[in-house]
């Protein structure tokens, strides 16, 4: 609704019928055919789990749509700040649920790394500071990652190895 409303003019983002309406939707399609996974993310989250990193999730999605994607996969315990844009003044691309989550994990924003798919959420990434792999994910179409400081085509990439090399 807030590309419809930057790109269009059209402000639906209050229409509260439309949203209830629309999260209706995607509940129905995730029972009926479950919701999409990128192939191997959770082998990727595994692994930096298992590295010990503290892990959390900056989303532009409603919490109920985060929690969901979480345990589809199977990984809600891996996670100690689980952060919607719902919880903060403005959403991707500004710079905020990143500044957010940083605090909430008790980090500076410089010593985060953050994986991002989207155009807009490579921005915020970068406008809070941190270092920021684009991931260019088969679902989220031909976006904008080339702000990114290093950019990937295969989930797996995104690795303790990689971070920790990011980190020295």
């Amino acid at each position: 609704m807030n590309l419809i409303w930057e790109n269009y003019g059209r402000d639906f983002r209050n229409d509260s019928t439309l949203i209830e309406d629309a999260f209706q939707i995607k509940r129905e399609i995730v029972e009926r055919e479950g919701y999409p996974l990128v192939e191997h993310a959770k082998e990727m989250l595994d692994k930096i789990h298992e590295a010990g990193f503290q892990m959390a999730i900056a989303s532009s999605s409603p919490p109920e749509f985060i929690k969901m994607a979480m345990k589809n996969i199977g990984v809600e315990e891996y996670f100690e700040v689980i952060n919607s844009a719902e919880n903060v003044a403005h959403s991707k691309p500004e710079p905020d649920i990143y500044l957010d989550t940083a605090k909430k994990l008790g980090r500076k924003p410089e010593e985060c790394i953050v994986i991002e798919d989207s155009t807009n959420g490579v921005l915020a990434a970068t406008r809070a500071n941190m270092i920021c792999i684009g991931f260019h994910n088969p679902d989220s179409g031909d976006q904008d990652l080339s702000p990114a400081y290093r950019i990937i085509e295969d989930i797996r990439d995104f690795s303790p190895e990689l971070i920790w090399s990011l980190n020295h």
